[in-house]
């Protein structure tokens, strides 16, 4: 009978911890990381932009615009260009230090380089802070964006259009960026051309490079220095993109490997819950509006702001205002995916200030590893200690039943 007790209690103890671990855990976990649109490896949105041909990209013909037009900011070491301004010039110009484009076709997908060359603003996903660019609109579209574009800064690379550059341009100089890309890169050269210019990683003082633990080029503690630098002074960041870069160093443990990579694929994907939120929102914003310019002008101020402040406290159901079936969406796209729609109605969340940078699934991969290399390096040793300690419980707890019937087996 003491045996069925024991047996009871043990079951009762595993429900529980079943309910805690299946249960709460799973909700805490939605909370914490709600639901956002997948990573898209393909950038399939840029398509609602208009394709690009690259297939027919002339590289001689990219290489003279790349001379006489890109190398005006850029440089591309690897051809022998120099950056015509120093990292210091460059940052209090443009906001940032412009990135060297020696191997930009090797890191970044060649549609969203393409995209990028074409309307930076948009592939990069910034429109919430910087001017889009007007061209070729006409009528209530032109008067809609200039309007979307009332006070905000201008991008520091001009679009295609303000560069005079044709989608046929745009093809020639991917295919001349790709002719001249490296076959492959390590992971912390991914790294450096893809993040270094803002970001910082102190933990990386020279430890982790191929050379170092060898008899040439070896390195003692004191000779280590401060770490992987960012390029552009934080102060400077801020101000372009109006938030401190962080440095990354952690990022890995903080974030996590899928959690890392999804952000790096699109910084601005925000919970598909909050998209849906600002379109009723801006749905109920719109009926209020329309409302109060209905009120009679004759009625004295009090009045007035008396019936302004009761239709401003109007919810979505005092207007019988619902979530509109997502008819907008693409094909690629989930049923609870609104971006399409929040977009054309201006009422997208605006997410982190980092841009989007565009970087392949393979790239992306390179950077994730540099990181767990620096910020998480003993993490394998770590996952394989977890067995040996559940292990060495099972066998504690076998010992201590063992023990107890010896013991205790007069006492109940």
């Amino acid at each position: 009978m003491k045996a069925l007790k024991e047996i009871g209690m043990l079951i009762i103890l595993i429900i529980i911890f079943g309910i805690i671990y299946w249960g709460v855990e799973p909700l805490a976990h939605s909370v914490m990381y709600p639901k956002t649109a997948p990573a898209d490896y393909q950038y399939r949105d840029l398509d609602r932009l208009g394709k690009i041909d690259l297939s027919h990209g002339d590289v001689a013909k990219g290489k003279m615009i790349a001379t006489s037009t890109c190398a005006a900011c850029h440089g591309i070491h690897s051809q022998g260009i120099k950056a015509p301004n120093s990292n210091a010039d460059a940052a209090a110009a443009f906001g940032v230090v412009p990135p060297d484009l020696s191997d930009v076709g090797l890191i970044y997908d060649h549609k969203y380089l393409a995209h990028f060359i074409k309307d930076p603003v948009r592939a990069n996903r910034l429109t919430a802070k910087f001017q889009t660019s007007c061209s070729g609109l006409t009528g209530e579209e032109a008067a809609k964006c200039a309007e979307f574009n009332k006070g905000k800064p201008s991008f520091p690379m001009p679009s295609a259009d303000g560069l005079g550059l044709s989608n046929a341009d745009i093809a020639d100089l991917v295919a001349y960026f790709a002719s001249i890309a490296p076959k492959a890169l390590s992971d912390k050269e991914v790294f450096k051309n893809a993040c270094e210019r803002c970001h910082s990683v102190n933990y990386d003082k020279g430890q982790y490079d191929e050379y170092f633990g060898k008899e040439v080029g070896q390195k003692l503690k004191s000779h280590y220095g401060e770490g992987l630098q960012a390029l552009t002074p934080s102060d400077d960041v801020a101000k372009y993109l109006g938030a401190h870069a962080p440095d990354l160093s952690m990022m890995i443990r903080v974030k996590g490997i899928d959690g890392l990579a999804k952000f790096i694929n699109n910084p601005q994907n925000v919970p598909l819950e909050d998209i849906k939120k600002n379109i009723i929102s801006k749905l109920v914003k719109e009926a209020q509006n329309k409302e109060i310019k209905a009120l009679p002008a004759n009625l004295d101020k009090k009045d007035m702001d008396a019936k302004i402040n009761a239709i401003q406290a109007k919810t979505a159901s005092d207007y019988g205002i619902k979530l509109p079936a997502n008819t907008m969406k693409d094909a690629y796209q989930s049923e609870d995916d609104y971006t399409n729609m929040a977009l054309s109605m201006d009422a997208m969340p605006i997410g982190k200030s980092m841009p989007r940078v565009g970087l392949t699934k393979a790239a992306e991969v390179q950077v994730v590893n540099y990181l767990q290399k620096v910020g998480d390096s003993k993490k394998d040793q770590r996952d394989s200690l977890g067995i040996k300690i559940m292990i060495f419980f099972i066998i504690l707890a076998i010992l201590a039943f063992i023990w107890k019937i010896k013991i205790w087996k007069d006492i109940h």
